[in-house]
Parts: C-alpha cells; sequence; structure tokens
C-alpha cells in the first residue's frame, strides 16, 4: 500500500511540475488589437524588463530587451499601418493576462518630419484607455504613433513590463474624383449655428489634440467638412491645419495638412 501511495505522490509531483513549467511566461505576452473578436493588428513589441522562473527552487532568470522608441524612424517605417477611418476603438487582447497598470502616450506622425523637436509631441491619453466588461480597449485616432506602458505584478509565472507601440493611418475619402462635385459648398466659409454645434458635439470627449475651427467647406450626406487649426496639447507642439469631418454621431475623420510634405 505504501508503494502505491509513494508512486501516486510522485506521479501528483510531476504533473504538478509539467503544469508550472507549462504557465511560466518567458516573455510578455504578445498585444493584439481585437476589431469584435478578430484580430485586427498585432502591436510592435518595444522594450521590456522580464522576470520568470528556471524551474530550479529560488532560481530566476531576468531578461533585458532593448527596442526602439516610439518616435524612432524604424518603428514608424517598418510597423505595419492600421489604417482608421477616423477614431476608432479597439478592444486590448494581452493574450488573457491584462496587466497591473497600463498607461498611454501618443505622438503625432509630424513627429517623423521634424526629428529636432520629438518630444513637443507626446502627449498623454490616458482617456482614452478605457475597461468594460472586464475588456480594456484603446480609442485612437489616424495619424498617431501609440506607446502603452504595461506592469504585470509579481508572481510565480513570470512578471515584468513591458512596451508595445501601434502606428495608425487615416484616410480622408474614398471616393474618387467624380464623387468631388457632389459636395455643397457654401457661399461663405463662415461657420454657421449648425455646423458649429454639430462640431463642437464631435469634438466632445476628444482628447490630445485641440481643434480649432476655422471654417466651414462643404457638406455632403450629412458629412460636414471643417477646416482646422489643431494643436497637439502639450507644451511648445507646433499648430497644423487639417480637414475634420463631423456627422450627428460624432468625428468620422481627421486629415492632417503639412503645408511642406504636400509642397513636394
Amino acid at each position: 500500500m505504501r508503494k502505491w501511495i509513494a508512486l501516486a505522490l510522485a506521479a501528483l509531483l510531476l504533473l504538478g511540475s509539467i503544469a508550472s513549467a507549462e504557465e511560466v511566461k518567458t516573455a510578455p505576452p504578445t498585444l493584439s488589437l481585437l476589431n469584435g473578436d478578430q484580430a485586427a493588428y498585432i502591436a510592435v513589441s518595444g522594450s521590456y524588463s522580464w522576470e520568470y522562473p528556471t524551474g530550479k527552487a529560488d532560481e530566476w532568470n531576468c531578461v533585458e530587451a532593448c527596442g526602439a522608441g516610439p518616435t524612432d524612424p524604424t518603428v514608424f517605417a517598418n510597423a505595419e499601418h492600421l489604417l482608421l477611418e477616423g477614431v476608432t476603438a479597439f478592444t486590448l487582447d494581452f493574450q488573457n493576462d491584462d496587466p497591473e497598470t497600463l498607461h498611454a502616450f501618443a505622438w503625432n506622425n509630424a513627429v517623423f518630419g521634424d526629428p529636432e523637436n520629438r518630444d513637443s509631441y507626446q502627449y498623454a491619453v490616458e482617456d482614452a484607455l478605457n475597461r468594460t466588461d472586464g475588456r480594456l480597449s484603446l480609442t485612437m485616432e489616424p495619424g498617431r504613433v501609440y506607446l502603452l506602458q504595461a506592469k504585470w505584478p509579481e508572481n510565480q509565472h513570470g512578471f515584468g513590463n513591458a512596451d508595445y507601440y501601434i502606428v495608425t493611418d487615416g484616410v480622408m475619402s474614398t471616393m474618387d474624383e467624380a464623387d468631388e462635385a457632389d459636395w455643397i459648398l457654401p457661399e461663405s466659409i463662415e461657420m454657421t449655428t449648425e455646423v458649429t454645434d454639430l462640431f463642437n458635439a464631435a469634438m466632445d470627449g476628444l482628447v490630445g489634440v485641440r481643434y480649432e475651427p476655422l471654417g466651414y467647406l462643404g457638406e455632403k450626406e450629412g458629412v460636414y467638412c471643417v477646416l482646422c487649426r489643431g494643436t497637439v496639447v502639450y507644451p511648445g507642439a507646433k499648430p497644423f491645419y487639417a480637414l475634420v469631418y463631423v456627422t450627428k454621431d460624432g468625428v468620422q475623420n481627421i486629415w492632417e495638412i503639412w503645408m511642406d510634405k504636400h509642397a513636394k
């Protein structure tokens, strides 16, 4: 009887060690952006610091990985760009292992044309992070580079902190040139009461960038185009111009105008 008990205990210990080995996480989880239940984008992995057990008593491995920073041109050039049509929210999937803390920052894509002033374009977007029904989400705008800084608490399977990058692009319109004639142009670009109310309602809750309406350019099928002066909410940030498209449901799209870039 004792022999069988000893064998059973040995088997349980072996199964326990196998299970523990399977649960060990040797690196931070991959971050996927979900649209519904479908993966729409895999975030770029940046620098991380990670500790995990070796399988021997009280012995841990520590890994320090240094990746390119969020404003490094290689991130912008080599990363897949997530194409957005206006402000869009995605569910964040950390392989079912959400971090204990998560912070979000963003840079305007203009940073890559102005390398000497990269830091002036950074701004926090904490309000863009949300948790609904236990699931994390991030609301993003076109033409941005996002940095997510995640931290996992100490545990028996692997823990540490990690950076993730997301590069977004946007399109002004999917219509062809023939459709331009369908836009109704006003006699004056002065902002009307109706357009002002729509614009202000659409801007409500938009964080990170302040858009000042300069003129109303036209309307098509309930979509209103407003020329704006944009300023990233960060000390010393340079202003820029943008076409902001709004509807009664909010912001449809934002197309930034960089005069030097488009002059070439």
